[in-house]
């Protein structure tokens, strides 16, 4: 018994229409959309880094070094 293309009535071939094409995978929302997530949270991410990084080592620069002049107590010291 001989099955034809439900679409087309052509007489199916293995099992497959040889004049349908098959349907290409549709891109699912929640696909895209994890991936759209996935490039902001890297992004911000890269920047947050980059900003607070360079930020920081500016910004605590001149504290680095300004403790280094004091004088310590003489009860503080052991001998």
């Amino acid at each position: 018994m001989m099955k034809y293309c439900s679409n087309c009535g052509e007489k199916l071939v293995n099992g497959k229409c040889p004049n349908c094409k098959p349907k290409k995978g549709k891109i699912t929302p929640k696909i895209v959309v994890s991936i759209i997530a996935v490039i902001i949270l890297s992004l911000g991410g890269f920047y947050y880094y980059k900003g607070n990084t360079e930020e920081r080592v500016i910004e605590s620069y001149p504290s680095l070094f300004a403790d280094s002049h004091e004088e310590f107590p003489a009860d503080n010291i052991r001998t």
